[in-house]
């Protein structure tokens, strides 16, 4: 199975433009027939965001010639023998991510060793500035903070830092969780437990909106590593499934705005730790309140 990194982000831009030879786009409909579900999601942000360009030449707030050039200027020959459309993998996407299939990895994990040693840990939960832990959680709400305490889970684990925090926080938020009693049990008792501990994230991760949760471990991951100016860990996680989250029922216009946004910041050249890093700051403390 083709894993995502595998798969150049340039050359798929220049696929949706058209503007790769017959032998090099017969070569990458390969790869992507045998993609792993993280790599759809990265197609299917980038034929989303090319739409959304192609549709809206000033997003937020900036000119188009400050965005990758994904929006096709001609329709590609490839898609209607290949594929059938662009929206046929967004939809292979969709259902590849509700499956919830392990093959890909857990992406919490995957994420944390992807942000830098430099990188300060939280020292507490971007949440508690902007929302009192003793108001009534949103299911939306819930899942994202479920993604971004996961992350910062496997941060500290790395670290040899204390984890106790974050599996109270997590025990906490799945104890409002319908179905997820036993999780949450499992969760407060981990820290003195022999646990599976990427097992019972991916349990966690489950019990909620999947494609939240999993935006929510990437906006963290995404934060922390710009927060001390890299940029590599966004050149690498090209893969953020914001394009599918964008389609949960369970969100409002503000944070269906938010998503949008991060995902067009990440598609901005020249790249700007400063700038990816206020976004995805912001873009958090829009969908975790």
């Amino acid at each position: 199975m083709t894993h995502s990194k595998d798969l150049d982000p340039a050359r798929l831009a220049a696929l949706i433009d058209g503007r790769l030879s017959d032998a090099d786009a017969a070569e990458l409909r390969k790869q992507l027939a045998a993609a792993d579900d993280d790599s759809l999601a990265a197609f299917a942000d980038a034929v989303v965001i090319a739409g959304e360009i192609t549709s809206n030449p000033d997003v937020a707030g900036h000119n188009s010639r400050d965005v990758i050039p994904l929006a096709p200027r001609r329709r590609p020959r490839w898609v209607l023998p290949a594929f059938a459309s662009a929206a046929a993998i967004a939809a292979v996407t969709v259902i590849s991510l509700s499956r919830a299939s392990r093959s890909d990895g857990y992406p919490p994990g995957a994420l944390a060793t992807a942000v830098p040693s430099s990188a300060a840990l939280p020292e507490s939960p971007l949440w508690n500035i902007t929302r009192g832990a003793a108001e009534q959680l949103s299911p939306r709400v819930q899942a994202v903070r479920i993604g971004v305490l996961l992350t910062d889970l496997e941060l500290r684990t790395l670290r040899r830092d204390t984890v106790a925090r974050e599996y109270a926080s997590l025990s906490a938020l799945l104890d409002g969780v319908r179905g997820a009693d036993s999780i949450a049990s499992a969760m407060r008792h981990a820290p003195s437990a022999a646990t599976d501990r990427q097992a019972l994230g991916q349990k966690a991760l489950e019990a909620v909106d999947l494609s939240l949760a999993r935006a929510g471990a990437y906006l963290e991951a995404a934060r922390l590593a710009t927060g001390v100016g890299d940029t590599s860990f966004v050149d690498r996680f090209v893969v953020t499934g914001l394009a599918v989250a964008q389609r949960s029922p369970l969100l409002d216009d503000a944070s269906r705005s938010a998503l949008r946004q991060a995902a067009q910041a990440l598609g901005k050249r020249p790249r700007s730790a400063g700038d990816i890093h206020a976004v995805m700051d912001a873009s958090l403390r829009v969908l975790t309140q």
